[in-house]
C-alpha cells in the first residue's frame, strides 16, 4: 500500500475528484480527505506501507508568505513529525531546510536534496526517509547520472535485445544461464 499524504485543505473540486476515485475498483487504492496526523495516527499499519508526506513547508523556510487557507503553523510541525517518526513502515517527507525539521527525530533520517522549480525560482528541496538506500535500482529506466547517459544505455540494451532476439531459443537460454551465474557471482 502507498499513502501520499498532502496536508492541505481539499477544495471542493478536489473533494469530488476523490469521491469519484474512491468509486474505482483498485486493489490495494484508499483514499481519504480530513486530517492527516489524526489519520496516521488511527490507521493501523502492517509494515509493508510507504508513506509519502507533502506537507505545507515550515514558513520560515518559505520565501513567500501563505499559499493556503489552512497552514501549518510550528506546534503541527512538531505534532506531525513525531508522529511519523513513530510508523513502523517506510516513510518518505518532502520539504525545505528547517530548524524544526533538524532538531526533530527526522534529523537521524536519510536525506537528499535537489534543485525545484518554485514560483519564485528555483529552491533546494529536502526528502527525508527512515529506509536505507536500495542496493539495487528498482526502475532502471533511471540508470545512469544523467540524461545522456541513460539514453546510452537505452540505446545499448535496444541492441542487445535485438541481437538476442535472433538468437536460436536454446541459444538465448544458455546466455541467460551465464548472466544468473554471473549475478549469483556478485
Amino acid at each position: 500500500m502507498c499513502i501520499h499524504l498532502n496536508l492541505m485543505i481539499f477544495t471542493k473540486i478536489i473533494r469530488g475528484f476523490i469521491r469519484a476515485w474512491q468509486q474505482l475498483d483498485v486493489d490495494g487504492l484508499e483514499l481519504h480527505c480530513g486530517d492527516a496526523v489524526a489519520w496516521l495516527e488511527g490507521h493501523a499499519f502492517t509494515g509493508r506501507e510507504f508513506v509519502y508526506v507533502d506537507p505545507p513547508y515550515v514558513m520560515d523556510s518559505r520565501r513567500g508568505g501563505k499559499l493556503y487557507r489552512h497552514e501549518y503553523d510550528d506546534a503541527d510541525h512538531v505534532r506531525l513529525l513525531d508522529v511519523l517518526a513513530g510508523l513502523p513502515c517506510a516513510v518518505m517527507v518532502s520539504g525545505y531546510d528547517s530548524p524544526i525539521y533538524d532538531s526533530s527525530p527526522l534529523a537521524t533520517w536519510r536525506t537528499i536534496e535537489f534543485n525545484a522549480m518554485t514560483r519564485g525560482g528555483i529552491a533546494i528541496e529536502r526528502l527525508w526517509m527512515n529506509y536505507p538506500e536500495p542496493a539495487a535500482l528498482h526502475d532502471l529506466r533511471y540508470l545512469g547520472s544523467n540524461f545522456r547517459e541513460r539514453e546510452r544505455i537505452k540505446r545499448k540494451k535496444a541492441r542487445w535485445q535485438a541481437k538476442l532476439a535472433k538468437l536460436d531459443p536454446l541459444e538465448r537460454a544458455a546466455i541467460m544461464e551465464c548472466l544468473r551465474e554471473l549475478e549469483a557471482a556478485e
